[in-house]
């Protein structure tokens, strides 16, 4: 009841439901149990709703403490509770006290990050979701910059999983799989996110054009090789290992399937083969 009013605004409404339920709770559960401190933590929210600031404080409080105790002190749900406290203190004027508190969750979410990093990996996706959270937060504050730069890490990391993913379409012989999949990465993620001459997207589009080639899109493949191969030369190089790759591969498919310079220049203006 108290969840549902307080979806609709009902604020006032939904404080005495809540506080029964966590009275509730706390006699059936106890006080430090996960479900009592998320009741505890909704009748703080809702204090603060209703302009109760000093109390929706104390009970803020309490909830961080509970928290730390029971779940640890970079558990989500703790720093959540924090994050509940500092929006307290600016509602209060307190703001000194706020931007300390801003930078206790940034500092702690900044470890949780590395941990989840080190412990699995950049693309999991509870290290997406720490990582996410983390520029979030750092939004809120107005940091655009470091923000910007946590958000293009997630991006970067979501981009190289769906990568795998058709990849392993791919190595199964899987194609027709792996060929949407990897169009869609190129033209709607890689090129309008991270832009047409970003490694990643480079990488992503030779992916596809080996996809093209191995589903007898040969058109298409050269096409797409071409973009690549002259995208590669002039960002790393003539000389480079990749952009001689790309050129090798395209020298030989356009030798192997007897198409012309005028072929191709008609070739790049067809689009993708498949929607996206």
């Amino acid at each position: 009841m108290a969840h549902y009013l307080s979806e609709y605004n009902h604020h006032r409404d939904a404080q005495a439901p809540a506080q029964r339920s966590f009275m509730i709770r706390v006699k059936l559960l106890g006080e430090e149990h996960v479900d009592t401190l998320q009741a505890m933590g909704t009748v703080a929210v809702l204090l603060s709703s209703n302009g109760k600031l000093k109390e929706a404080e104390e009970m803020h409080t309490k909830v961080v403490e509970a928290r730390i105790g029971v779940l640890g002190e970079e558990h989500p749900d703790t720093l959540k509770a924090i994050d509940n406290i500092t929006t307290t203190l600016h509602n209060q004027g307190r703001l000194k006290e706020a931007e300390k508190m801003e930078t206790k969750v940034v500092e702690a979410k900044m470890r949780v990050v590395e941990a989840q990093i080190r412990v699995l990996g950049e693309q999991h996706p509870d290290t997406l979701t720490a990582m996410h959270n983390l520029a979030r937060t750092l939004r809120d504050q107005g940091r655009l910059k470091d923000a910007q730069e946590m958000y293009t890490m997630v991006v970067e990391a979501r981009i190289r999983c769906i990568g795998d993913l058709a990849l392993a379409f791919h190595k199964q012989a899987r194609f027709e799989e792996a060929m949407p999949i990897q169009i869609k990465n190129v033209h709607n993620s890689s090129k309008r996110v991270l832009g047409k001459e970003h490694l990643d997207t480079l990488k992503c589009m030779c992916s596809l054009a080996n996809t093209y080639y191995e589903t007898n899109h040969i058109n298409e493949t050269i096409a797409m090789v071409e973009e690549a191969a002259t995208l590669r030369s002039r960002i790393l190089g003539s000389e480079h290992p990749h952009a001689k790759d790309s050129m090798e591969a395209l020298s030989e498919w356009k030798e192997e399937h007897e198409l012309d310079e005028m072929d191709i220049d008609n070739l790049t203006n067809t689009g993708p083969i498949i929607e996206f």
